[in-house]
């Protein structure tokens, strides 16, 4: 394909300009993530509308399984709009029909790393696990606000703190 826009089911999900190359001479954007609430069971119509031509029979719809979700979020960071609480709060939600099964990681204090390497750092509260597996475990979503007292407390006094969970869906 060359140039032009991509729908699923009526909605857009964006346009595409596969012809605009980067400077490595690829495609400057090659995949296009679809929103799961786009898709149906069955019956999804995808409409393209190519402006300067290409080949829709060397297109490919995957899907993708996501198993683990992470959150992080700092003391110091703003609430979400939308929750009602004044404390910021790490939100995990897995795919329709999956549920948080287990508790990778969780570590509130400095922990160190993202969602894909981590570790403890020197600050940690030693109930940062229990507590986010009993606000998790079996959900589909959970939300955890990072407060000192979630966590029994400030284990470290003067130091800015975050709360990182990596979780598992099944």
């Amino acid at each position: 394909m060359g140039k032009g826009e991509v729908w699923v089911n009526g909605e857009s999900i964006g346009r595409y300009w596969v012809s605009f190359k980067a400077p490595s001479g690829q495609p400057s954007q090659s995949l296009y993530h679809i929103p799961q609430h786009f898709l149906k069971p069955t019956d999804n119509l995808l409409v393209l509308v190519e402006e300067i031509g290409g080949n829709p029979l060397e297109i490919t719809v995957n899907t993708v399984s996501i198993t683990t979700v992470c959150g992080s979020v700092n003391e110091l960071s703003s609430p979400a709009l939308h929750t009602q609480g004044k404390d910021p709060e790490v939100r995990l939600r897995c795919q329709r029909g999956k549920h948080i099964s287990a508790i990778e990681f969780a570590s509130y204090g400095n922990p160190a790393g993202d969602c894909t390497t981590f570790s403890t750092g020197s600050c940690h509260a030693a109930l940062s696990e229990s507590v986010v597996k009993q606000a998790c475990i079996g959900k589909r979503g959970c939300s955890i606000p990072v407060s000192p007292a979630r966590f029994g407390g400030d284990p470290c006094p003067g130091i800015q703190k975050s709360l990182l969970v990596v979780a598992n869906c099944r």
